[in-house]
């Protein structure tokens, strides 16, 4: 749930369905915590996957507003022949169409989201006391897993039932059938700060364009940031290197790539990022290069552990040579950062291996 979404919700007016995949067994086009808002059949905010299975969604979601009633919907895409009119990827997903008539826990979500901080939706489901469809009790939790709005998971704020903390952590929903709790975390909307515009730099900033990054590109020559040159959606930074971090707004969704013409600038650059909050760090250059600065900051008194958030030699080891292909090596990598994915073949990674 992105924070346009969140916003949305907390704004009301018109009564709307949330339609979120709460699990998924088998193959199936949308991971748990993938959400579409339904306000009619024609008035739609996301996707659950598409094709018949959204369908069917989109059905449900207008039936729960006429009802004004929640319930679960179960999708089976296990058709056995491809010229049927089953869908058959081979999976089977459990929906919540959430009639949302709260309000509160969403505009307190938007105020944490708006400062860069993350959330945790809590929603514990019931069935319906009067008849068909389940009741939904949606609380909030904040990044520290401490409960910001509603009541009844102060229990679990507390420790009682599924660890908040851990959702938190690895950002991806998790549904607990026994217990009927469903935990969602939402990010806040994410930035890129890429600290050089030569050729990488500027590759970077133009493929990043497609990966909902607010992007800022930094450099303290003015005929690398000719106005005009870049998407009207990118913000240009001039100045000194340490300068430019100032006006900066750094925060927990920040994620940065250092790329100066210079190792002194690079390291420059590497000692101001470590004295701020972000996702991400990257640093470019060979291993040696990568090492002496490193090394240099440990000597500083720099924090180790903090020191080895740096991604360094960044990006996914591709055999990238073009400034194109090392763009795409280093875009990936934030991508899995992003997705909390399993360990990867980065460049570090490769080299710590190689000896490098």
């Amino acid at each position: 749930m992105d924070l346009d979404l969140v916003r949305t919700i907390a704004e009301g007016g018109a009564p709307c369905v949330l339609v979120t995949i709460l699990e998924v067994k088998g193959s199936a086009p949308r991971h748990p915590g993938t959400k579409m808002l339904v306000r009619s059949a024609s008035d739609l905010i996301g996707t659950v996957g598409g094709g018949e299975g959204e369908m069917r969604a989109i059905d449900a979601a207008v039936t729960a507003l006429a009802a004004r009633k929640s319930t679960i919907l179960g999708l089976s895409m296990k058709g056995a022949s491809a010229t049927g009119d089953e869908s058959i990827c081979g999976g089977v997903d459990k929906l919540l169409v959430e009639f949302v008539d709260e309000t509160e826990p969403y505009r307190f979500a938007g105020a944490l989201l708006a400062s860069g901080r993350r959330a945790l939706f809590v929603k514990t489901l019931a069935l319906h006391p009067l008849g068909a469809g389940v009741v939904v009790h949606t609380d909030l939790l904040d990044d520290l897993g401490q409960p910001v709005a509603g009541e009844s998971m102060k229990a679990a704020g507390k420790g009682v039932g599924p660890d908040p903390m851990t959702a938190l952590r690895s950002g991806k929903a998790c549904f607990f059938g026994a217990q009927g709790i469903f935990l969602d975390p939402v990010s806040p909307a994410e930035k890129l700060l890429v600290i050089g515009a030569g050729h990488v730099g500027r590759a970077l900033v133009e493929v990043a364009g497609h990966l909902d990054f607010a992007i800022s590109l930094a450099d303290d020559r003015p005929e690398f940031l000719r106005e005009g040159s870049f998407p009207p959606t990118v913000r240009l930074i001039l100045g000194s290197w340490p300068a430019l971090f100032e006006g900066y707004p750094f925060d927990p969704s920040t994620y940065a790539v250092i790329m100066t013409r210079n190792h002194v600038f690079d390291l420059e650059c590497a000692r101001e990022l470590l004295r701020r909050d972000y996702r991400y760090a990257g640093l470019i250059g060979s291993a040696r290069k990568v090492r002496l600065i490193i090394e240099q900051l440990l000597s500083e008194g720099f924090d180790p552990e903090k020191v080895a958030t740096i991604h360094a030699p960044i990006g996914l080891d591709i055999a990238a040579e073009s400034p194109q292909e090392i763009a795409v090596a280093i875009l990936a990598e934030l991508i899995a950062v992003r997705r909390n994915a399993a360990p990867i073949a980065s460049l570090r990674n490769a080299q710590s291996r190689r000896g490098g």
